[in-house]
C-alpha cells in the first residue's frame, strides 16, 4: 500500500523591524468636527489626504456618559470615507457623579489600507446620544509594512473646575523613539492652548454650548523623541472647567510574517 506524505509547516515569526521612522506628516482636519446639539456622532471633513500606509490618528473629546472615573467605552467606533479599520487605544472619563457634568478623552487611530481623500469624512460613533462633542485628526507616517502600538503604561487623569491641564509623564521605557500623545477633553470655549516646549500641539476643536459647562474642547500635542520617556505640561487660558487627560507612548512596530510551506495533498488542504 502507498503512502503519500505531506508535510505541513507554518512558520510564524515578526520579520526583523526596519529601522523606526515615525513621521508627522500634518493635520487631517484643519477644520476639525465639532457639534453642540444632541447626537450620537461627529463628523469632520479631512482637508488633506490621508495616504494607504500612514497613520490616521484622532482626538475626540465629549460629554460623559458614564459617570465616574474610569476607562469607559462610550466611543463605541470610528469610520471614514475611506473604508478603514480604526483601533481605539484609550478612552478616560471624568464621570462627575451624573451625565454630561464632565469630560471623556477618547484616542483612535487606524493604519490606513485605503486613501482617506480630501474633502472625505472621519467620524466618531458614540453609544448613546450625547450633546457637546468634537473630534480632530492627525496624519503620521511609519516604515513600509509598519504600524504603532501602545508602549508601556498609559497615564489617565481627572481633574475639576481647573484652568489649567496638569501635568503628565510617562518614564522607564526601553530607550527608543515613541510618539507621546496627550489628549484633552476640557468643558470650555476654545481659549488659548500652549503646547509643552518640544511639542506639536493638534488643531483644536470647540463645541460652543454658549457656556463654559456646555461646550467640550478636544485639544492635544504630540512629541517624536527617542528616548525613555517624556513629560507633556501645557497650559490654557481662560476659563476653569472639568476636564478628562490621558498622555500615552505609541511605538513603531513590524507586524508579524505567515509563511506557509508543504500541503496536505491527500486531504486536499493546501496552506496554513
Amino acid at each position: 500500500m502507498r503512502k503519500l506524505l505531506a508535510a505541513l509547516l507554518c512558520v510564524i515569526a515578526a520579520a526583523s523591524p526596519a529601522l523606526a521612522a515615525i513621521t508627522s506628516v500634518g493635520t487631517l482636519t484643519a477644520t476639525p468636527g465639532v457639534s453642540a446639539s444632541s447626537s450620537a456622532s461627529v463628523a469632520a471633513t479631512t482637508s488633506a489626504q490621508c495616504d494607504a500606509g500612514n497613520i490616521c490618528m484622532c482626538w475626540i473629546a465629549f460629554d460623559n456618559i458614564t459617570t465616574t472615573d474610569t476607562n469607559s467605552t462610550n466611543l463605541s467606533s470610528v469610520t471614514d470615507s475611506g473604508s478603514n479599520t480604526w483601533t481605539i487605544a484609550r478612552e478616560f472619563t471624568n464621570g462627575n457623579g451624573t451625565a454630561a457634568t464632565g469630560a471623556t478623552a477618547a484616542l483612535a487611530f487606524t493604519k490606513a489600507t485605503t486613501n482617506i481623500a480630501s474633502s472625505g469624512t472621519i467620524t466618531a460613533n458614540f453609544s448613546g446620544s450625547i450633546v457637546a462633542k468634537a473630534i480632530s485628526c492627525w496624519e503620521f507616517a511609519v516604515d513600509s509594512g509598519n504600524s504603532i502600538r501602545v508602549a508601556g503604561t498609559p497615564q489617565d487623569l481627572a481633574s475639576d473646575a481647573d484652568a489649567d491641564p496638569d501635568s503628565m509623564a510617562i518614564s522607564g521605557l526601553s530607550s527608543k523613539e515613541y510618539l507621546f500623545v496627550r489628549v484633552l477633553a476640557k468643558e470650555y470655549r476654545g481659549a488659548s492652548f500652549t503646547v509643552t516646549a518640544s511639542f506639536t500641539e493638534i488643531t483644536e476643536g470647540t463645541a460652543d454650548g454658549g457656556s463654559g459647562s456646555d461646550s467640550m474642547s478636544a485639544a492635544g500635542e504630540f512629541q517624536i523623541l527617542t528616548g525613555t520617556g517624556a513629560t507633556s505640561d501645557p497650559t490654557i487660558g481662560g476659563n476653569a472647567g472639568d476636564e478628562a487627560n490621558m498622555f500615552i507612548a505609541f511605538e513603531e512596530y513590524t507586524p508579524a510574517a505567515v509563511t506557509c510551506r508543504g500541503s496536505l495533498s491527500m486531504l486536499g488542504v493546501g496552506g496554513c
